[in-house]
């Protein structure tokens, strides 16, 4: 099991709003706390399958609602199946769930799902080599992206001033060894 919170206090989003250049309304985005929280489960099972599941709530409070994109519910569901004794393959499914706004267009279908598939050969306790395909599903409102952990480089964002395009359907392969000290 898991259990995560954290509170971060004043947090500063002006720079969305028109005191800080941005779209949106003066003041409807500002300053105000966040807050997320995340609990999950993991079991195994006697068939050497292994359920993930996590759900997660992300809070935003002094925002206008029709600009907060910072407060949205989603969730990741997972399985692993050993299939040999050293081979395993994945399959997981993220989902973000719709923001009450957006502080560059006001309310958008913002949502958004990853199916990830994946293959895992150990070699022993330490090393192993992977391979996972992901497909990210933004709806015409949302800006995911699939290279923000570090597996790749991003792919929404890269316009001359910085600006991400929303929506899209993104994919991409990452292949890698892990070795444990």
């Amino acid at each position: 099991m898991i259990a995560a919170y954290e509170k971060h206090t004043d947090v500063n989003r002006t720079g969305d709003d028109a005191s800080g250049g941005g779209p949106a309304p003066a003041g409807a985005v500002g300053i105000g706390d966040e807050q997320a929280f995340k609990v999950g489960v993991q079991y195994s099972l006697p068939t050497n399958t292994t359920l993930n599941f996590i759900v997660e709530r992300m809070t935003r409070h002094g925002s206008v609602a029709d600009f907060n994109e910072r407060q949205r519910s989603g969730f990741w569901l997972a399985a692993t199946q050993k299939v040999s004794a050293n081979d395993d393959v994945n399959i997981g499914w993220a989902h973000a769930g719709k923001t009450p706004g957006d502080p560059g267009a006001g309310p958008v279908d913002n949502k958004a799902n990853m199916l990830a598939l994946g293959y895992k050969h150990h070699f022993n306790r330490q090393a192993n080599w992977y391979a996972v395909y992901a497909r990210q599903d933004n709806k015409d409102g949302a800006h995911y992206d699939l290279g923000a952990s570090g597996h790749g480089i991003t792919t929404d964002c890269h316009d001359a001033n910085g600006n991400c395009f929303p929506g899209g359907k993104l994919q991409g392969l990452s292949v890698g060894m892990q070795y444990n000290f």
